[in-house]
């Protein structure tokens, strides 16, 4: 993956204008400049969960049902805050951070 793949087209472009405005003005240029560009769009925000988490909890890890607290972890991912899940080895935690949930 190359450093500018996260990168989308509106933001690859603002970044030539501003080299670009940047490389005329440090010229020295007597030419007229362009003014800056527009702001970037706002960032999306975090995925909604699904209702219903046993349609993919069933299609991609084959269970039926979700253990204590992993449910509450995974909506806690997905709505973008941060999760801690403090749990004994094999209760449960990689499930809660997993993307096929999104």
């Amino acid at each position: 993956m190359d450093d500018d793949d996260w990168l989308d087209a509106a933001a690859l472009a603002q970044i030539d204008a501003l080299e670009q405005h940047h490389a005329a003005s440090s010229q020295g240029s007597s030419q007229m400049q362009s003014p800056p560009p527009a702001p970037l769009p706002p960032a999306p925000g975090p995925p909604q969960a699904p209702d219903d988490l046993s349609a993919p909890l069933s299609h991609y890890f084959g269970f039926s049902a979700l253990r204590g607290g992993q449910e509450e972890a995974i909506r806690g991912v997905l709505s973008g805050r941060d999760v801690c899940v403090y749990w004994p080895t094999g209760q449960g935690k990689s499930i809660c951070y997993h993307r096929h949930l999104r």
